[in-house]
């Protein structure tokens, strides 16, 4: 039997009956590939939710031993003396998805040869690996073939196994281009960022010598943050975490500095094939062109803000991690605030624990219990407050017959151990779509109007859905606020951003999702069982297309009710905190950072103080 790893077709031998290593091998938008082949498909190990729950208390155990040991690695490499907050911050993210995706991979494999002990295959030569300048570009890659294709190859030779190598060169693709903008508009948008830019500038000019907050990455409009700077007095102030020049990504150099991470210490097979990949998988950007970055930040910075606030910063943006951690080796207080679903809700939410563990505040839309030590706090989100503020919830749009059906991304490789299971169990995701609309009944389906992620990821969802079900009414892009106002009723089938932002808008919403998979945290449960018992939430697809035909005629007879706006009440303001005076709030908890920055001594340095 010849083992598939991936869905390049290139490196199966189709002579053999093939072993697909997951559902990633199958791609429908290829499905001329494999259709026809004699196959089988490997179980998912993942369904055992037991063993899921270990890995992910052993990846996040094993991940802060590692962190502590790169710590102490990276320093001696870079001649510095950072502490391990610094290095979080900076690396956290990479660390993150590279622990759960080696270890994914590892267990797949491993039980493969297991069930199959004279499995054959081919692997990637090793002069076509590819080493990742920065993290955005590593968790990218681990959403497709070539550096899955890579990360197999490396991990069987570690595991000892010896299987012919072939080249591979990635064929020329055309860059996904955004869509053109119409000369106006472009120019109306360049004049608003110029003018931002300079107002930015200004500000903080006049602020300089006053301590104020520096808000970056706020992942909301600009004009609502300068909004928050005038009703704080300029105590906070919008401000771009960029480099002052360009930082080229050195390319890898393969010397004792890098080759050295093979030599960390591991105290298991796993933990000794992830050591040993790190020399292919450390970003340069942590290596090779930290002296550069650093630089850049450091002569951008000038003086570090007493008190730093982000919401989307501490995952991808390089030069906003370069800069907290600067500034927080220097005294300044760090405060991390929740951009998205699942936080405070998911059994296993690593994002967020590292969010969390790299702050020294973490304000969240609702969740946050009483905490006299500052860490954790609540604050309303200011989109959940300007664009889906419902002081009751919105009847039903009688003039629309609209159904809308919102889906979400259907990745084919998982990316880390959290309680979502889009890449986990993408298949089973998709399924349950199908199944949806399956159970529909024949008048409503004709109305749906479905709405699915902008990328498909190889899975064809268009013409899946179309084979199975018939052709559907396809959502456009526009806003999802828009969309909203049209819609007769909503129908979201995952736990993200989305269903909060229906939910606090108010239209009628009925979700569903596979509680197994899309587990919540014990102090969640009483929350999400509120929605359940309203009939707001279902646990099968059946059971919500039921419901759903059950009510569409009269939509708000039921969402009206006293007791389903009691239920939807209670859990947004857990969840999904909004507030039409959330300028007010966010003054405040502005004050309150800049008051503890004083408490701690934080009041910034200059560059040439703190290490």
């Amino acid at each position: 039997m010849f083992l598939a790893t991936t869905a390049l077709s290139d490196f199966w031998d189709t002579q053999e009956e093939l072993l697909f290593l997951g559902p990633w091998c199958l791609r429908e938008d290829r499905r001329q590939e494999w259709e026809g082949l004699r196959y089988q498909l490997l179980p998912n190990p993942w369904e055992d939710r037991q063993r899921f729950d270990d890995s992910a208390a052993y990846l996040d155990a094993y991940g802060e031993r590692l962190l502590g040991s790169l710590t102490d690695y990276l320093n001696a490499a870079h001649r510095v003396s950072h502490g391990t907050r610094y290095w979080r911050i900076l690396i956290g993210p990479w660390l993150i998805h590279y622990l759960h995706a080696v270890y994914d991979r590892y267990v797949r494999l491993t039980e493969a040869f297991s069930r199959h002990p004279t499995l054959r295959t081919t692997v990637l030569d090793p002069g076509a690996f590819r080493v990742p300048p920065d993290t955005l570009t590593f968790v990218t890659g681990l959403g497709d073939d070539p550096s899955n294709l890579q990360m197999f190859s490396e991990q069987l030779a570690h595991l000892g196994y010896a299987f012919p190598r072939k080249p591979w060169a990635a064929p020329e693709q055309m860059a996904e281009q955004m869509p053109k903008i119409s000369g106006w508009r472009g120019a109306v948008r360049e004049a608003r960022a110029r003018g931002y830019g300079l107002l930015e500038g200004t500000a903080g000019w006049i602020r300089r010598a006053k301590p104020h907050a520096a808000l970056c990455e706020m992942s909301c409009s600009r004009s609502w943050l300068w909004a928050l700077a005038w009703r704080s007095r300029l105590r906070a102030i919008p401000r771009d975490a960029a480099w002052d020049r360009p930082v080229v990504c050195e390319g890898p150099i393969f010397d004792e500095r890098r080759k050295g991470l093979a030599a960390l210490s591991a105290a298991s097979e796993f933990e000794q094939i992830a050591v040993r990949s790190l020399p292919q998988h450390v970003p340069t950007l942590y290596l090779e062109g930290y002296d550069r970055a650093r630089d850049a930040t450091l002569s951008a910075m000038r003086q570090a803000p007493p008190v730093i606030v982000s919401a989307a910063g501490w995952h991808y943006q390089e030069p906003f991690k370069f800069l907290a951690a600067e500034a927080s080796a220097r005294g300044s207080r760090l405060i991390a605030v929740q951009h998205g679903g699942g936080y405070g809700l998911f059994r296993h939410a690593p994002m967020e624990q590292h969010e969390r563990r790299a702050a020294d505040t973490f304000l969240a839309w609702g969740w946050a219990d009483h905490d006299s030590t500052r860490a954790l706090g609540n604050l309303p989100s200011p989109r959940l407050s300007q664009l889906f503020m419902a002081r009751y919830g919105r009847p039903a749009n009688r003039s629309s017959e609209t159904l809308l059906f919102v889906s979400t991304a259907h990745l084919r490789y998982p990316l880390r151990f959290d309680s979502c299971p889009i890449g986990i169990d993408t298949p089973a995701y998709l399924q349950w779509q199908l199944r949806f609309l399956a159970a529909i009944p024949d008048r409503l389906r004709r109305v749906i109007r479905f709405r699915p992620y902008p990328q498909e990821f190889g899975y064809a969802v268009r013409d899946q859905v179309t084979r199975r079900v018939g052709p559907l009414q396809w959502d456009g892009r526009q806003p999802l606020a828009q969309t909203l106002n049209e819609a007769r009723l909503v129908v979201i089938d995952h736990s993200g951003t989305t269903f909060l932002e229906a939910l606090r808008h108010g239209v009628p919403t009925v979700l569903f999702w596979d509680p197994r998979r899309s587990e919540v945290r014990d102090e969640a449960a009483p929350f999400v069982e509120t929605l359940r018992g309203a009939g707001i939430l279902h646990d099968s697809p059946e059971a919500a297309a039921a419901h759903i035909g059950a009510i569409y005629d009269q939509p708000s007879a039921w969402w009206e009710r006293a007791e389903v706006q009691e239920a939807r009440h209670r859990f947004i303001e857990r969840y999904a905190l909004g507030r039409r005076e959330w300028l007010t709030s966010w003054t405040r908890a502005v004050q309150d950072g800049l008051a503890a920055s004083r408490e701690t001594g934080s009041d910034g340095q200059g560059v040439g103080s703190g290490g």
